[in-house]
């Protein structure tokens, strides 16, 4: 499970573009328009690994800054960070 901001335009913050700063602010890149990034608060979203094995969902929440196999990089922000603790809690309850 990866966690997430979601812009006000539906798309999560990987989709959107970087700044000069490398934070994702910028445009969509899911051409909806949206031409500058308004996000909520951080949640989580399922995930799935594939690779030899068939693709299956995860099972576990993986850490803010979390490298994708595109190489994008999760938020980790202090937002980001409560979250995650917060959800390895509620996946081990």
């Amino acid at each position: 499970m990866l966690i997430v901001h979601r812009c006000q335009c539906g798309h999560i913050d990987l989709w959107h573009a970087l700044d000069e700063k490398d934070r994702r602010t910028g445009a969509c890149l899911g051409q909806c328009g949206c031409s500058k990034a308004a996000y909520g608060g951080p949640e989580v979203i399922p995930s799935w690994s594939a690779g030899m094995e068939p693709t299956r969902r995860e099972t576990t929440v993986h850490e803010p800054g979390y490298r994708l196999v595109s190489g994008v990089r999760t938020c980790e922000c202090e937002r980001c960070q409560a979250r995650y603790r917060e959800a390895v809690r509620e996946v081990a309850a």
